[in-house]
């Protein structure tokens, strides 16, 4: 919620001009990835953290693609990562 103020604040131009949309999914939209075990079947023998960030990345760039899908012939993703 801190972010999303923090980004309405600092691109509230462009976010009025229809420049910039600022996308959360709810949280219903991912699978739970408390339940993600390290398996045989996944690649790169990454500890169970890793995965857990693969696969909601994956979901992240999914919703992205569909909400982006009718608004432009491009879009570019920003992923900004917390500390």
């Amino acid at each position: 919620k801190t972010t999303v103020e923090q980004l309405q604040t600092t691109y509230k131009y462009e976010i009025d001009k229809g420049i910039l949309d600022i996308v959360v999914p709810a949280a219903s939209f991912y699978p739970d990835l408390e339940s993600l075990r390290q398996k045989p079947d996944f690649i790169y023998n990454d500890p169970v953290d890793r995965v857990k960030w693969r696969t909601k990345h994956s979901y992240d760039v999914a919703y992205l693609m569909n909400y982006a899908k009718n608004r432009a012939p491009y879009y570019l993703q920003v992923i900004l990562f917390a500390p």
